[in-house]
């Protein structure tokens, strides 16, 4: 299958003995390739091109090919995966690719050169999108979005707020204790000297 965007990965199957003593599946990636040739979009009225669209969201890439291969079976490799408290299943490898003539929605930031060709590339500020989804439907998806920060930045402010008047309450009541403090002080003073003016008066 043709495609401007070709991404490969390998993946090794094993299974693994847990601390409980049992086997449990698990697979890690060996390796990860993606490679990405000149394109552009075309609408029939002109072209432009796209520049570092594999890292642009909502990109979906076609699975192309997907290969199972299993490990080979020897004395020697098995006891060094008991040793190691691994058994090799194989490696699983897939090829993803964006094939010519896909309907694609691009969204970014669009650039003329001087020689007058046009590309769209990742903006330094603001969305960056790929996608086979129309622009209604993209313009559709980001106001559910922008709601929903709407909504979490008023949660937000409204915590902020609900920590200022916490900590204006805190301040207030500890303003209150102190003045009851200082005022049961004097109070405190004002008796210890009046007995002590008592006291020099019956000893005269």
């Amino acid at each position: 299958m043709r495609g401007v965007i070709v991404e490969e990965t390998a993946e090794q199957h094993f299974l693994k003995h847990n601390d409980a003593g049992s086997w449990i599946q698990d697979s890690a990636v060996m390796l990860s390739v993606s490679k990405e040739v000149p394109w552009y979009l075309d609408d029939g009225t002109g072209r432009v091109y796209v520049v570092g669209a594999r890292s642009a969201a909502g990109l979906i890439l076609t699975v192309a090919s997907e290969v199972f291969e299993e490990s080979g079976r020897t004395l020697v490799r098995g006891t060094l995966d008991y040793l190691q408290g691994l058994k090799m299943l194989g490696v699983k490898r897939t090829e993803r690719v964006l094939p010519t003539g896909t309907s694609l929605t691009v969204v970014g930031e669009a650039i003329k050169d001087d020689v007058g060709t046009i590309r769209i590339q990742r903006p330094h500020k603001g969305p960056f999108y790929a996608s086979p989804k129309s622009i209604d439907q993209l313009i559709l998806n980001l106001g559910k979005w922008a709601k929903l920060y709407q909504l979490a930045s008023m949660g937000f402010a409204a915590f902020g707020v609900f920590l200022l008047a916490k900590r204006a309450l805190d301040h207030f009541l500890q303003r209150k204790r102190q003045r009851e403090f200082h005022k049961k002080a004097r109070a405190a003073a004002a008796q210890r000297q009046a007995r002590d003016a008592e006291g020099d008066f019956l000893i005269d």
